[in-house]
């Protein structure tokens, strides 16, 4: 064999020579012995015979023999990117040797590569998942690593974890501003009208916690919670924040109309009094006797016995100057 191996490497008979070298790795006992010669195929099939499939079996049976081959290993790794079609088969090479070895660089970009080979939905945020433990755990690359939580958080946006390692990230890198134009991106995505409700309302709050808590963009956060409200009108994480932005602005109208819209969906008597109260006194400092009336009207309604409100609507009705309502609304007072 090693005879025919020298004629057949002078005649240039590469597909015979592979096919000795094969043989010869079959023959002999040692297998560092036969690695080599299939290492040796593996390389005729690469670069001269051009047939990558044949050079990931020949790598494949040399890292089988003796795991720790290096030129196998380099010669898959370089083929992670020249040979697409045998990539997934690479990646299953590779991947667990990487991980028996913690060697972080090089597993980190198997992993990359390997996003490109699956498409089942878990499968993919399982590996981001990985990934961002890696960068930031063994390659203490935070950026890199809340790349990685936004792609999981783009690719599952229902996902709690990915939301709370993109947040988590952002904060300890301080990367509000990159973060909140991925998180818009997401939000805005051309697949966003098939989304659950309540997913799409949690990525709006989160984007307007962003603009208003760290970016102090509170116009932007406006218009972020209003979009949430539109989906959701009863959702109290984008109604409260909304109602601090409009307080802190002045914008006493529009915060009287999220008032009255908070005041409609919070349950407990004590919340809808407060909401209801803070109603009526921005509704009378505007002028607006009649909405303040209603305002009170909708805390008697709960409680018929809550004797400031009656107080209220009693004086009230009295600066009407509509004395058909005035004690009408006096006599509704009376009887409760």
């Amino acid at each position: 064999l090693a005879a025919l191996e020298r004629v057949l490497a002078r005649a240039n008979k590469w597909s015979a020579l592979a096919t000795c070298l094969r043989r010869q790795a079959e023959a002999v006992e040692e297998d560092a012995q036969a690695a080599e010669y299939r290492f040796r195929e593996g390389d005729l099939q690469e670069t001269t015979l051009s047939d990558p499939a044949a050079a990931v079996a020949a790598y494949r049976e040399v890292l089988q023999l003796v795991p720790t081959h290096a030129q196998a290993r380099a010669s898959l790794e370089r083929m992670l990117a020249s040979a697409p079609a045998e990539r997934g088969e690479i990646i299953e090479i590779l991947e667990p040797l990487f991980e028996q070895d913690n060697d972080a660089p090089r597993l980190a970009t198997v992993l990359e590569a390997k996003l490109g080979v699956i498409h089942d939905h878990l499968d993919r945020a399982g590996v981001l998942g990985q990934l961002v433990e890696l960068y930031e755990q063994k390659l203490s690359n935070g950026a890199k690593a809340l790349d990685a939580a936004l792609r999981w958080l783009s690719l599952d946006p229902a996902s709690e974890q990915a939301l709370a390692e993109t947040e988590r990230l952002a904060d300890r890198l301080g990367q509000w501003r990159e973060t909140a134009a991925r998180v818009d991106s997401i939000v805005h995505a051309p697949d966003a009208l098939e989304r659950a409700t309540d997913v799409q309302v949690g990525l709006l709050v989160f984007l307007g916690s962003i603009l208003r808590e760290r970016l102090g963009q509170n116009d932007d956060a406006i218009t972020i919670y209003r979009a949430a409200l539109q989906l959701a009108p009863d959702s109290l994480e984008a109604i409260d924040p909304l109602i601090a932005i409009l307080r802190q602005k002045g914008d006493w109208h529009a915060l009287a109309d999220v008032l009255r819209q908070r005041g409609r969906i919070v349950q407990e008597l004590p919340d809808k009094r407060a909401t209801f109260a803070e109603v009526a006194e921005l509704a009378e400092r505007a002028g607006d006797l009649p909405g303040a009336i209603d305002a009170w009207r909708q805390i008697t309604d709960e409680d018929d016995a809550d004797r400031d409100a009656l107080d209220q609507l009693a004086r009230l009705y009295r600066q009407t100057g509509d004395h058909g309502a005035q004690w009408l609304g006096v006599a509704d007072i009376m009887r409760a």
